[in-house]
């Protein structure tokens, strides 16, 4: 078999479909969520999944930013890549969020590039977090972000609905995402984090490893 028909062949797009609903699955989306949020229509994303349907790569870059995940996560490596590269990437793929951050400071201190950190806010409701981080970020020029705000645009709705809808742990999953989002694709900003921030374990650990913390009192 030509490499050309093994691409071809249903044995790559099976793979990538598993890939895709596998993601899906982990994000607590149904096949209609998930196609409404990359411009997609549910027959044609359940054909993917099914790997029958031969995707674009404009659009497969679309189901990949709805789902939050870098393309080359969802691509499947086929034939496998026995090389050093491809023994690394295999490594990256199975680590853990943590061990990512750590693999990406080494990597930039080896290369010699400074990281820009972004300045997060943390305190109780009331501290001032929104008022300094304001007149903070005015100051070094760089953009100023609430949390809670970009929370409740993903959501569609305010917190109190939020809350009262889906209950906190739906809100610490979407400030896990959100956050995750930020920190990956925003250039440094001031950013002013929700009251209770510090007791969803996994974001805390994320903005201490990747911010500039300031506590307000």
């Amino acid at each position: 078999m030509t490499l050309v028909h093994k691409y071809e062949s249903g044995s790559f797009l099976q793979s990538l479909g598993r890939k895709v609903r596998a993601l899906r699955v982990a994000s607590g989306r149904s096949i209609q969520e998930l196609a409404g949020q990359a411009g997609l229509s549910p027959r044609f994303l359940a054909q993917v999944e099914a790997g029958r349907g031969n995707i674009s790569v404009a659009r497969l870059a679309r189901i990949a930013a709805a789902l939050g995940a870098p393309l080359p996560r969802i691509v499947p490596a086929f034939p496998p890549d026995h090389s050093l590269r491809g023994h690394v990437w295999e490594f990256v793929e199975n680590c853990s969020e943590e061990d990512l951050e750590e693999l990406h400071r080494w990597l930039s201190q080896r290369q010699k590039k400074i990281l820009p950190r972004s300045i997060a806010l943390v305190g109780l409701r009331g501290a001032g977090k929104s008022t300094i981080g304001k007149m903070l970020a005015r100051r070094l020029g760089i953009p100023f972000v609430e949390i809670d705000a970009l929370i409740e645009k993903e959501a569609g709705m305010s917190l109190m609905e939020l809350f009262s809808i889906h209950g906190e742990s739906y809100y610490r999953e979407l400030e896990h995402q959100v956050m995750q989002k930020l920190l990956a694709t925003s250039p440094p900003a001031v950013i002013a984090t929700g009251g209770s921030l510090v007791t969803a374990r996994d974001t805390w650990g994320m903005v201490l490893r990747q911010c500039h913390t300031v506590w307000l009192k």
